[in-house]
């Protein structure tokens, strides 16, 4: 059985005017989401009360991913919580080695 390697994901988040990023690693953007939910400080996020986490969580699960025209790898959800908007974009990163050995991140 051939091992699936994983793929690092960046999630950008914007809510309450705040931009929060941070990167998970996946086999999917789906299950990148469902990492992301689980390893993601909410506590760092501005306005967002520990029911309004479980909230933030039930309403990005509840929508799908959407892919964004015009670009490759990059997919859009978002949800509402306590009124205000919470829009994440997914982008799928790849990492290559730069001339010195060194790894640079695109």
């Amino acid at each position: 059985m051939t091992e699936r390697k994983a793929k690092r994901f960046t999630f950008v988040l914007d809510y309450r005017g705040g931009t929060y990023i941070s990167q998970v690693e996946s086999d999917s953007a789906k299950g990148a989401l469902r990492s992301w939910l689980d390893v993601v400080d909410l506590d760092e996020v501005f306005g967002l009360t520990s029911r309004g986490r479980d909230r933030f969580r039930e309403s990005l699960l509840a929508h799908a991913l959407v892919p964004v025209d015009r670009v490759r790898n990059v997919w859009c959800v978002s949800g509402r919580v306590r009124g205000a908007l919470a829009i994440v974009h997914v982008i799928q990163t790849v990492a290559r080695k730069t001339g010195g050995g060194q790894r640079e991140h695109a």
